[in-house]
Parts: structure tokens; C-alpha cells; sequence
């Protein structure tokens, strides 16, 4: 598991996987070929030097404390 350490670290239960635990896990595409847009912008500041740039990768589904946070 790659995020069992840095969770031990800064002090949050780094078993991720047990009964009764709500789900943290993110879903990620490494093949997924995409174009990076305003549409994927989430912050208030909008510059970024990525724009129209093509991507591989990219993350298709986040669950956070049991609930979906981005799909």
C-alpha cells in the first residue's frame, strides 16, 4: 500500500482495510488519455499552464470517508 506509511506518519490508523471502516480509496486509470480544460480546474485561482495539453492518467473515482467525493 503506498499511503500506509505517510498515514502512520502523520498519525491517522493506517489499516485502511477492515469491517465497520469507511472507505478511502482512489481509482485511478493509468491508460486514460485525456485533454486538460478549464472544466477540471477546482479552485478559484484558473491559470494554469496545462491547458489543452494531452494527459495520460487520471483519476476516475475518489471515495472519502465512505462517501464519493469525485467521480
Amino acid at each position: 500500500m503506498l499511503t500506509s506509511k505517510p498515514r502512520g506518519i502523520m498519525g491517522f490508523d493506517p489499516n485502511l482495510f477492515a469491517a465497520g471502516k469507511e472507505a478511502e480509496i482512489t481509482v485511478l486509470d493509468p491508460d486514460l488519455e485525456w485533454t486538460f480544460g478549464k472544466e477540471h480546474v477546482h479552485s478559484r485561482s484558473i491559470n494554469s499552464p496545462y491547458y489543452g495539453e494531452k494527459l495520460k492518467g487520471k483519476i476516475e473515482l475518489t471515495i472519502s470517508r465512505g462517501q464519493i467525493a469525485i467521480q
